[in-house]
């Protein structure tokens, strides 16, 4: 369960008090919340784009298990009612309920880790170690199905060179 706090800082009254001391304050309280500074309005010194998707990524891997949770919560709750009324089969044979995961940070968790693999990639590279790409990425993204991914792609090319072939042919093919 998450606590939000709106905090401001103010110098005022006591000049004992730090103000710097206050702004460690507020930001661990952010940072003990688990949500990104930017989305409770607090203007964070993380204005790099990287450190501002690390931030996103893991609260994505956040988001997305408690939806885990709640969506096996949600089938096992409908399973039960299915048992209740008797019915020969379980909801989960006929429906399965799912969140739909956060697809802007889904997708921010996806770049920076085709990105990490690409930099892994280059590093094999240069000390000549072969490897296939495809391969690579099932195992550490296996969340896409890479063989149809690889299909599309193979399909798309041929598409791509089809049209650039009739181009070249005076539009005949």
């Amino acid at each position: 369960m998450y606590l939000f706090l709106d905090v401001e800082v103010s110098q005022g009254g006591d000049t004992n008090i730090k103000v710097q001391d206050l702004e460690d304050l507020r930001r661990e309280i952010i940072a003990l919340s688990g949500v990104p500074a930017p989305y409770l309005g607090y203007a964070d010194q993380t204005e790099l784009r990287e450190q501002l998707v690390n931030i996103n990524v893991s609260f994505a891997n956040e988001v997305i298990a408690m939806q885990g949770v709640i969506n096996t919560g949600l089938n096992g709750l409908c399973d039960k009612i299915c048992d209740i009324y008797d019915l020969k089969k379980g909801f989960s044979d006929y429906v399965t309920i799912t969140l739909k995961p956060p697809t802007i940070l889904l997708l921010q968790l996806l770049e920076a880790t085709v990105s990490s693999i690409g930099n892994v990639q280059q590093m094999f590279m240069g000390v000549n170690i072969p490897m296939d790409p495809y391969y690579f990425l099932k195992q550490y993204l296996p969340s896409i199905d890479w063989m149809d991914f690889q299909q599309k792609a193979e399909q798309y090319e041929l598409l791509q060179k089809a049209k650039t072939g009739g181009a070249d042919m005076g539009g005949r093919m």
